[in-house]
């Protein structure tokens, strides 16, 4: 099983693409197209995602996106 590296937390107001920008991510590395469709069904996060995506064979990089809903709960994700 590939090492997880560090998490990257995707951070933002309501509606500017976060949701979008970590699915696309997945979607390059899986698909390799560079261009991908816009999405028009995708649907914001309530609460946290969270996607893995594979860097090579050993390593993993953990995404946790955020809902814009969550802001109150921001400072707890960037502590440590």
């Amino acid at each position: 099983m590939p090492e997880l590296t560090s998490p990257v937390v995707i951070l933002g107001a309501q509606g500017c693409g976060k949701t979008l920008l970590s699915r696309r991510l997945v979607s390059l590395q899986r698909t390799g197209e560079h261009h991908i469709p816009i999405d028009a069904d995708v649907v914001p996060s309530i609460g946290v995602d969270i996607s893995n995506l594979p860097l090579d064979k050993t390593k993993t990089v953990q995404i946790k996106e955020v809902g814009g809903a969550m802001m109150p709960l921001w400072p707890t994700y960037l502590k440590g």
